[in-house]
């Protein structure tokens, strides 16, 4: 009986580490780890990784950003939102800082609308080091929240900084 508890146990965490991957992020020397799900394909792109959930209904993109380039990265985001065709609803804006895998954070967030009907942005900038911050941006329906919401955990206590 214990073996068989075990066996189980055992092949269940192989099968949960197997559904993800992880990524190390950053420019010219990576700065933090970071894993997104396989199922929602994600993809790695300069300095960052980028994936969709199987339902499409939430999106995370992650990437690493000079802290002396964050309005520029910010103003990306936004152009990034513009042309997913997302109306942000500027009087929903909310400001509150916390803290995400035990580092600290900001995180932004909006009330916007896109070709579905009501969704959710945000920009969450996690502090990994003095001069590296982690951009993430969400985009996501409130369904997608709700159904995502295990994997936009997991995600966000993923990140670890690279010592």
């Amino acid at each position: 009986m214990v073996k068989s508890l075990f066996l189980t146990v055992l092949l269940c965490s192989a099968s949960t580490m197997a559904l993800a991957k992880d990524f190390k992020l950053g420019d010219d020397v990576a700065v933090t780890w970071i894993t997104m799900p396989d199922s929602w394909e994600p993809e790695a792109f300069d300095d960052g990784v980028e994936g969709t959930s199987p339902d499409k209904e939430t999106y995370v993109a992650a990437e690493i950003v000079k802290a002396t380039a964050m309005k520029e990265a910010g103003e990306e985001a936004g152009k990034f939102f513009v042309k997913s065709k997302i109306k942000v609803d500027p009087a929903s804006k909310k400001e509150k800082d916390t803290t995400m895998s035990g580092l600290p954070a900001s995180d932004i967030s909006w009330s916007a609308t896109d070709a579905d009907g009501p969704t959710h942005v945000s920009l969450t900038i996690v502090k990994i080091t003095d001069d590296k911050m982690l951009l993430l941006t969400y985009w996501g329906s409130e369904a997608g929240e709700k159904s995502n919401g295990k994997e936009l955990g997991a995600i966000a206590e993923s990140i670890k900084p690279i010592k």
